[in-house]
């Protein structure tokens, strides 16, 4: 069954003994704002979630004389947080982009003079910078570590971070409000994301859960394994 912010609410406010604390019914609420806190907390992490989606992959399409492109093309350059590939589709045949440094495409472009079929690009400041500067339309595409966004609404359903990640998301919240809101030390121990931040100096419950999600990411996406051997 689907969860929703406001089942992660209310199931905290139980777990933890304080109903106030999931007041207004809203996503203003102090255990609302303490998941929201944990998830932009873990989003920089990658799971197997919050990856670029192979049935729908972001892309942009150059601009003739444009060699710099930014959110404004496509909402994930600006948020993304780890490149795998760029890709331009010449035809119907997909080549991958070579990446440089900002300093190698700036001297690659010699001063805006270069133009042609992308074949490098970089990432300054939020921004792809390409060499060459493209001289017709090609179509980009994104594969990386994405942005997964949080819930808009407390009703909203089948988030990644509230079906995936749901038990990394409770247990960091809980932490965030023992740390910040309730002042419970042994709570926020028993919660800690650290690996020695547990009771006794051991990993706290959320950093388990962040094991447990990456170990079933790694799994997942691994690509070598045991074959036997020809004789």
């Amino acid at each position: 069954m689907a969860k929703t912010m406001s089942t992660m609410v209310d199931r905290i406010a139980t777990e933890i003994r304080r109903p106030s604390l999931a007041l207004p019914a809203d996503m203003t609420s102090p255990i609302a704002v303490a998941i929201l806190d944990s998830i932009e907390f873990w989003q920089k992490d990658r799971f197997r979630f919050n990856e670029s989606d192979p049935s729908a992959t972001p892309s942009f399409n150059t601009v003739q004389g444009q060699w710099v492109y930014t959110s404004a093309d496509n909402a994930n350059i600006g948020t993304i947080f780890q490149f795998d590939k760029l890709i331009v589709y010449v035809g119907s045949t997909a080549q991958p982009l070579a990446k440089r440094t900002p300093h190698e495409i700036y001297l690659l472009n010699q001063q805006n003079q270069q133009s042609g079929q992308p074949t490098d690009w970089a990432y300054e400041g939020n921004k792809i910078i390409m060499y060459p500067i493209p001289s017709t339309v090609w179509t980009l595409f994104l594969l990386g570590h994405t942005l997964s966004a949080a819930p808009a609404t407390l009703d909203e359903d089948n988030n990644p971070w509230m079906n995936w990640a749901e038990y990394l998301i409770r247990c960091q919240a809980k932490f965030q409000i023992a740390t910040h809101i309730t002042r419970n030390p042994t709570m926020a121990s028993q919660f800690s994301p650290d690996p020695d931040g547990g009771p006794g100096g051991k990993p706290g419950e959320t950093w388990r859960a962040w094991m447990r999600l990456k170990k079933e990411t790694n799994k997942i996406k691994q690509t070598r394994g045991v074959r036997a051997m020809q004789f």
